[in-house]
């Protein structure tokens, strides 16, 4: 879509360039499968992709028509849309203008109903402004929700809850641990050792397998532990402002477009966008190792990109992480599975049980060990009777 020529100073998009531009507004206009995958995007990818500034300044009819008609469609389908100069450049004043000449009615002619009720994609909106942001999610700053929404993005939504931890199985700990190759071999030489009488070497061998037994099952027992309290952690309340009153709620009735009203030494209940912050300093050692307060601000920021590491994120506060100091308001942009300390959770979750370097290692020196032993066993026999 953004193949081009340069031609002096202007960008000039080449036909098939100008075709795919075309293609994307017909299918913007005709295929609802399409406008979700395009709901899914950021601004910054769309100021990036579509390029409208210098497409708006060709001078062919039909593809500044289409530029009008594809700023009307996205404002239409989306509310996250809605400014087109925060993915349109206009320096120069062309898609105005564009806009002035082609109405939108006419434009919009023969669209199919914009649907009543739109649920902006959970996104962490960093390159967006917090006020558009915010009516985006038919939030008021200052009274914060409406609570007759609440339901409704509830049910789209979901609870914000993180994922249920695994709980620990003993005996299967256990097991794994007496099934373990090298405890196995260790348990057979002990045996062979008792059948040649040798109690001293099999009573040692047996000691040193208990001993391992024990050792592993411990820390595996403590890491099983560790991993279920990260898992685990969640903000159990959280002072929100809706209908104008600020209440304190379970954190777990939160929604995407809530405002949350954040303070020193409170822990942040769910992905937020932050509306306004007085000397606002997070600490978010949980997510990114790092002991020192990240210093928060509202600054819209502009990339070519919508990853950012969360420690660039400084217009965002995320889940489980603390207020050093400071206070201020945010706005629910993602809760639940879809916040970052719920991805990882989910992530840990459904990680398969792999085994660790030094596990493969052993377990394949054990393997080479017993071929090792047979094969010296059996050069024995032979020789043996060959004498």
């Amino acid at each position: 879509m953004n193949e081009s020529v340069q031609k002096g100073f202007s960008r000039n998009y080449t036909a098939a360039a100008n075709g795919c531009y075309l293609l994307f507004v017909s299918f913007l206009q005709e295929v609802h499968e399409f406008r979700d995958a395009v709901g899914l995007k950021s601004v910054t990818d769309l100021r990036v992709k579509l390029d409208l500034k210098h497409r708006a300044a060709s001078h062919d009819p039909a593809l500044q028509a289409a530029v009008a008609g594809g700023i009307y469609l996205l404002t239409m389908f989306f509310r996250q849309f809605a400014d087109w100069h925060e993915y349109a450049d206009d320096d120069g004043g062309d898609i105005d203008r564009i806009l002035r000449a082609h109405p939108e009615k006419e434009a919009l002619e023969g669209l199919a109903d914009q649907p009543e009720v739109l649920y902006p994609p959970q996104a962490l909106y960093f390159d967006k402004n917090a006020v558009a942001l915010a009516k985006m999610f038919g939030t008021d700053p200052a009274t914060g929700l409406a609570s007759d929404r609440v339901p409704g993005l509830r049910a789209h939504y979901g609870n914000n809850a993180l994922p249920a931890p695994p709980d620990p199985s003993v005996f299967k700990m256990l097991l794994g641990q007496v099934l373990d190759f090298m405890i196995l071999l260790l348990v057979a030489a002990a045996i062979v050792q008792f059948i040649e009488k040798d109690y001293n070497s099999g009573i040692v061998l047996l000691v040193v397998v208990v001993i391992n037994i024990i050792i592993g099952f411990v820390q595996e027992y403590k890491a099983s532990k560790a991993l279920a309290a990260l898992m685990s952690l969640s903000v159990p309340k959280a002072t929100v402002l809706r209908d104008g009153q600020v209440s304190v709620i379970d954190s777990a009735e939160l929604v995407p477009g809530d405002v949350v009203v954040l303070e020193e030494g409170e822990a942040v209940p769910a992905d937020l966008r932050l509306l306004d912050v007085s000397q606002l300093e997070v600490i978010e050692i949980v997510l990114t190792g790092e002991s020192v307060p990240t210093v928060k601000s509202i600054r819209t920021i502009r990339k070519r990109t919508r990853r950012l590491p969360l420690g660039e994120c400084s217009g965002n506060a995320f889940m489980t992480t603390v207020v050093a100091k400071g206070r201020g308001h945010g706005l629910v942009v993602r809760t639940g599975n879809e916040t970052e300390i719920g991805k990882i959770s989910a992530q840990l979750t459904k990680a398969p049980q792999t085994m660790t370097p030094i596990q493969r290692k052993l377990r394949n020196l054990g393997i080479a060990l017993v071929i090792i032993a047979i094969v010296l066993c059996v050069l024995i026999i032979v020789i043996g009777i060959a004498w």
